[in-house]
């Protein structure tokens, strides 16, 4: 292993000094400035247009453009010895590192990248997204190679003292190479921060808040203070990070033009709406992003001076405003069946198969396929599954059962103890959504996830407003949850049915029951009826059936048996209330009709829902004089009187 590609030894020399190495190595001493200018080494000239950034300990000449492809203190040694860079490298560690130790204070880490100068295409790719030598030299863009021979282009990140604290590296962007994600860190699990926070001037009342680091420079370049989140437009934003924020009298966002930058937009604001006054959006007109937008001739001066911005308000709208406005269509995650980005709960009794509904589910949401028909098309995407129930032994059996592969993006979290209502949680599932790019989490089941009371509506709504957090990151969120205990014979409506407080059934998006109906003649299987309770933004479509059973090659299927229609429901409620009356002792025919129609079920829809028990064998009828006496069938009596 060599020492220039342990990444501690990388940072250490790179964070050492520039000024100190500059006027150690040329015996001058540098001007008292912001940004300090002599007369360069590397050319003849009268005037210094040799500049020193020490706000990310970087050069650039001006005259002869010397720091361009590399602007460290590295590449200084390297220039002014004639080296090559690995000389310079153990020059600097040896003469202005003599008391490093990788045994005290830092750990000694070996990284697969090895940096190297940037190259002429890769300065040309930056040039073309308008940065200019200087503005790449002073922000120390440089590259790196993995073992592979992968180029990846770095950008050093730097704390408010300007010392490096890691480098956010992308895929070489002239290749593009699919295989590889397109953003990491070269010292995995480093915090997120804001970026360039060294920058930053505390003086200037205006800040401009973005998406990209590359959009954060360019910003800079032309003049504006510019901070973005290295985490990612839809990372969660700290608390702390709001604090920098509000010290600016003015602030801006600038969004992508996309999906992405609208759930970015959206989560800022959540943010910052209450806590600032003066708050704008710039909506660039055209262009992918700010630098496209300058790519393409667009300049932010333009926008601000013609007043194409749009201030926040906080006051009423009007209905012409609100009549006026352009929403956009309601996405699903599963069309027609699961919005998105949404808060969902799948309910139902115990082993009403709610569990293998939300695994099949989560395969198809992972695969881009169709849930059970053409109708529901799933919108591909990373899946978390976060339970408590089962353990990850018999997660493997239903995986196997279902015929995950294993190159399936879903990510298990099983029996970790976590609580929703814990904010440090949340922020520990919104850090690992961030870095697995997940689309949808499952929490299975609801009672699990929390410490409160069920019963209570203050802190039910305490641990709904927890769930919501994700929906402000473009994440939804699906949790399954128990039906109350039926008490006497009537049964509750599913949107009635759930348990605890009416809360829950008030805050989710859309509500999934699930019924068992029967199990399959065979032992292989069951059929249930999904019901869509509630559906916040759209048309609600038919309850349907479902079979989920065993088929010979072993696996568990999903058969969609069509639409259950009404009357069928009804009968089959009918027969429910029937079997619950019928265990208080035998009724009369008159009794039982009488208590359906109570329940708005018809005399006609009572009887079928009789006769459907008898040939079933579920309960059994006996004349008493005039009466027809019905009460429940004992497993030995294998008689069958039909109803007429």
């Amino acid at each position: 292993m060599s020492l220039h590609r342990n990444y501690n030894i990388i940072k250490a020399i790179k964070n050492i000094d520039i000024r100190e190495v500059v006027e150690n190595e040329l015996g001058v001493k540098l001007p008292d400035k912001r940004r300090p200018q002599i007369i360069c080494p590397f050319h003849n000239e009268d005037h210094g247009s040799f500049t020193i950034f020490p706000e990310t300990n970087s050069f650039y000449c001006f005259g002869c453009g010397a720091g361009r492809g590399g602007s460290d203190t590295i590449a200084f040694i390297e220039k002014l010895k004639g080296w090559e860079r690995k000389e310079a490298f153990y020059y600097l560690k040896t003469h202005y590192l003599k008391n490093f130790d990788i045994s005290e204070n830092h750990q000694y880490e070996e990284t697969i990248f090895e940096e190297k100068r940037l190259s002429e295409d890769l300065l040309e790719w930056l040039k073309n997204r308008g940065l200019t030598e200087e503005t790449i030299a002073r922000f120390g863009l440089t590259c790196f190679e993995d073992k592979n021979s992968n180029r990846w282009l770095g950008i050093p990140i730097f704390n408010e003292s300007g010392k490096i604290v890691n480098f956010k590296i992308r895929r070489d962007p002239i290749k593009e190479d699919p295989n590889l994600v397109k953003y990491k860190w070269l010292k995995a699990g480093t915090k997120q921060t804001l970026f360039p926070i060294n920058c930053i001037d505390y003086e200037n009342e205006e800040l401009y808040l973005v998406e990209g680091e590359l959009d954060a420079i360019l910003l800079h370049q032309e003049g504006y203070n510019s901070l973005t989140n290295t985490g990612g437009g839809t990372t969660l934003w700290k608390d702390e990070w709001i604090e920098i924020v509000k010290r600016f009298k003015k602030i801006y966002l600038i969004p992508d033009r996309d999906e992405s930058g609208e759930k970015w937009k959206r989560n800022l604001l959540e943010k910052l709406e209450y806590v600032h006054n003066d708050i704008y959006i710039i909506e660039i007109p055209f262009g992918k992003d700010v630098t496209e937008f300058y790519q393409k001739g667009g300049d932010l001066r333009d926008l601000l001076n013609n007043g194409q911005v749009k201030e926040i308000s906080k006051s009423f709208k009007t209905i012409k405003e609100i009549l006026k406005t352009e929403y956009n269509e309601p996405s699903f995650l599963i069309n027609k069946l699961i919005p998105h980005p949404s808060l969902t709960v799948i309910s139902g009794y115990p082993e009403s198969g709610k569990t293998w509904v939300i695994l099949g589910l989560a395969k198809s949401i992972a695969e881009g396929s169709f849930f059970l028909i053409e109708d529901f098309k799933a919108e591909k995407g990373n899946v978390g599954i976060i339970e408590e129930e089962n353990g990850e032994k018999e997660l493997q059996r239903r995986f196997k059962m279902l015929n995950f592969k294993e190159d399936l993006p879903i990510f298990v979290l099983s029996q970790k103890g976590l609580k929703i209502d814990d904010k440090k949680i949340i922020e520990f599932l919104l850090e690992e959504a961030e870095i697995n790019k997940i689309k949808v989490l499952i929490f299975d089941p609801f009672i699990a996830f929390h410490s409160l009371s069920e019963n209570s509506a203050e802190e039910m709504q305490r641990v709904m407003e927890c769930f919501s957090e994700f929906q402000k990151y473009g994440i939804s969120v699906i949790f399954t949850h128990h039906h109350r205990k039926q008490l006497g014979w009537t049964k509750s409506a599913p949107s009635q049915a759930l348990r605890g407080s009416s809360v829950l059934f008030g805050r989710v998006d859309c509500h999934l029951a699930i019924e068992k109906k029967k199990e399959l003649d065979n032992g292989n299987g069951f059929e249930v009826v999904v019901i869509q309770e509630k559906l916040r933004n759209g048309k609600k479509i038919k309850p349907f059936e479902l079979r989920i059973f065993e088929n010979v090659d072993g696996f568990m299927e999903f058969q969609y048996l069509g639409e259950f229609q009404e009357e069928k429901l009804k009968i089959e409620k009918a027969k429910e209330i029937i079997l619950n009356l019928l265990e208080e002792g035998s009724k009369t025919k008159t009794e039982i009709i009488n208590v359906l129609i109570q329940e708005n079920i018809g005399q006609r829809t009572g009887e079928n829902a009789l006769k459907e028990l008898i040939e079933s064998q579920k309960i059994k009828a006996q004349r008493v004089g005039k009466q027809k006496i019905f009460e429940l069938k004992k497993d030995d009596e294998l008689s069958l009187l039909e109803l007429t």
